[in-house]
């Protein structure tokens, strides 16, 4: 136990006046009357035995000392637990981000079981330590800086709530232990539902609070993104992956399922274990603008931030493609693949000379039948045919005539540049030979030599055609040509154009997005149903802290998810409940109404001994 005001007790001092005036009797006088009936009447104490009327003497002076030492001991401020001796400065750190949304059986969230501990433990702090308040999800936020006003805090604590945003626990610890040690000894109450990692620091001293539960399990969506189907109208896949949190307590089963404009899809079940992740493709028929909703349907599911995912059919930009190579050099049949790829709308083919290569603006280079003495580090590249080694292809021509193969291998029939195309009946003319060690994957061959490759090179796409067109036989006028050629073509601009296709802001929540208009059109989901907010901003730059579809004044949009392995993976930790009160302790101060109750037995047993049974 512990006086948090001990200074108080010198008013008990005060206490010497009802002694001296319990133990001062006045004398006796004699005084003639003219009847003794109604004193006898009135003076009933002489009627008891003396050991009754001194038991009521001592009880009558216990409760007037009650009086006044009562109220000192309230002043006092009596702890049942002492906090930290000598701490001036407190900082406490608050989880905002999406898991503590989850919710335990009678429907209480992570947040608002860490406000009401931050309230209880607050009221076991002296008045003179400053408190400050800070908020975290992908960034910190201070909400009160250091001072010895609790209310403000406590007001300003109510307002919050944790959203669809996931945390940077590292970020907010350093800014917190900034703020502590402006001012030390110091401490940092971590109130989170995730572990907390230790900080190196002698005088400010951390104290992790978990308010996790002790038995959760929860699936959400980890991985989203939609894209249209190459040469294909009206044709979109949309791959999703969902994950089961680590702790839960055994396997869970559940199914994705969702709609398209009014048009329900077909539902995916599953069956995940603790810690698994599990993805599917769905592929959709529709229109550009068009809304996706997908849910999650899982029983005792604890968190419903990353239950739901909503989106628009994304407007698919034509790649460009540049051709270089010289005139008297390209290849005929490549040109034609080339332009019935251009006739579908959505690729656009610039051709140029060797000599005014680079060119800028185009998500695609093809090089046919020659190669840049520099090689382009940030662009994805088509090679038909190459000359001789640059970069990273090790190459040998075979001269001009080459070497015919009537039978060609696929050695890796799976890979997106072989998508619908047929290579049983194909027959090649080798025109180099290109070593495939290293990143470069083999897609065709013949003979053990490899007449296709495909890889990723430190982080560029490259496809590797060692063939010359206009020398095979069973290929140039067969349809398995142009689709080949627009495989590679869309699946280094896949890899060029990856951010683009996520969305404006990544598609997550807590990135910045530049706005303009000052305000922002939101298109949510909520119970199930389209919700559509408006949220004014007086800035530039907007911070996506909602789950759904967003456009500014001006017409430019976006979408945002929560999609955090991280945050659907909620953790199943938390102290005893007798641990929490033990640490945390009563306040005699949060005891204010049943003190005065007791106060006011005391004045009631006062008014019974003295008046109704007259001890004097």
């Amino acid at each position: 136990m512990q006086f948090h005001y001990p200074h108080f007790w010198w008013l008990t001092l005060l206490g010497i006046i009802p002694v001296s005036l319990y133990f001062f009797k006045r004398r006796s006088r004699t005084v003639a009357v003219s009847t003794m009936v109604f004193f006898r009447w009135l003076a009933q104490e002489h009627q008891e035995s003396a050991w009754l009327r001194r038991l009521k003497r001592w009880i009558s002076f216990a409760l007037t000392m009650l009086l006044f030492l009562v109220p000192v001991f309230l002043l006092a401020r009596l702890s049942l637990v002492p906090f930290s001796g000598g701490v001036r400065n407190l900082v406490i750190l608050l989880d905002r981000s999406a898991s503590m949304a989850a919710v335990d059986q009678d429907g209480v969230t992570r947040f608002d079981a860490a406000r009401q501990l931050i309230r209880s433990r607050l009221q076991a702090l002296p008045d003179q330590v400053g408190v400050a308040l800070v908020v975290y999800d992908s960034r910190p936020q201070v909400i009160e800086a250091r001072g010895t006003q609790r209310r403000a805090l406590l007001a300003a604590l109510d307002g919050l709530r944790a959203g669809p945003v996931a945390g940077n626990a590292e970020a907010a610890l350093e800014t917190a232990r900034t703020l502590a040690r402006l001012e030390t000894p110091a401490e940092i109450w971590h109130v989170s539902d995730q572990p907390s990692r230790p900080i190196n620091d002698e005088k400010v001293n951390l104290v992790p609070l978990s308010v996790a539960l002790p038995k959760v399990s929860n699936v959400g969506f980890t991985a989203f993104q939609v894209r249209k189907e190459p040469m294909q109208t009206s044709r979109y896949t949309a791959f999703v992956q969902v994950a089961a949190n680590r702790a839960a307590p055994g396997p869970v089963e559940g199914r994705v399922s969702g709609k398209l404009g009014e048009a329900p899809l077909a539902p995916r079940s599953f069956r995940l274990k603790p810690g698994d992740v599990q993805g599917f493709e769905l592929p959709l028929s529709g229109v550009k603008g068009q809304l996706l909703q997908l849910g999650l349907d899982v029983s005792e599911d604890a968190l419903e931030l990353d239950n739901s995912l909503l989106a628009a059919l994304p407007e698919s930009r034509p790649v460009v493609a540049v051709r270089v190579g010289h005139k008297e050099q390209v290849d005929p049949y490549a040109h034609l693949a080339l332009q019935s790829l251009v006739e579908e709308g959505e690729l656009r083919i610039w051709s140029v000379q060797p000599e005014n290569w680079p060119v800028a603006g185009v998500d695609v280079a093809i090089f046919d039948n020659w190669l840049p003495e520099q090689w382009p580090a940030d662009l994805p590249v088509v090679v038909l045919n190459p000359p001789g080694s640059a970069g990273p292809i090790r190459a040998r021509s075979l001269g001009s005539a080459g070497l015919p193969h009537r039978e060609i291998q696929a050695v890796a029939p799976d890979h997106p540049v072989l998508f619908r195309v047929s290579s049983s009946r194909v027959s090649l003319t080798q025109s180099c030979v290109v070593e495939s060690a290293g990143p470069l994957q083999p897609l065709w061959s013949a003979d053990g030599e490899p007449l296709l490759l495909a890889g990723t090179v430190k982080g560029q796409r490259l496809v590797v055609m060692a063939f010359s067109p206009r020398q095979s036989e069973r290929l140039p006028m067969t349809a398995s040509f142009p689709i080949l050629m627009g495989n590679a073509i869309y699946w280094c601009a896949e890899g060029h154009r990856q951010a683009e296709s996520a969305g404006l802001g990544g598609g997550r929540t807590g990135e910045l997005v530049e706005l303009s208009g000052g305000q922002l059109r939101w298109t949510a989901l909520g119970g199930g149903e389209l919700v559509r907010e408006v949220e004014n901003l007086d800035r530039s730059v907007a911070e996506l802290r909602r789950s759904g579809i967003w456009e500014d004044s001006v017409g430019k949009s976006g979408s945002a998810h929560l999609l955090s392995r991280e945050e659907s993976d909620l953790v199943a930790f938390a102290p005893s409940q007798a641990m929490v009160e033990r640490r945390v302790g009563p306040s005699l101060g949060a005891l204010t109404g049943t003190v005065l109750g007791f106060l006011l037995l005391i004045l009631v047993a006062e008014a019974v001994l003295f008046h109704r049974w007259s001890l004097y």
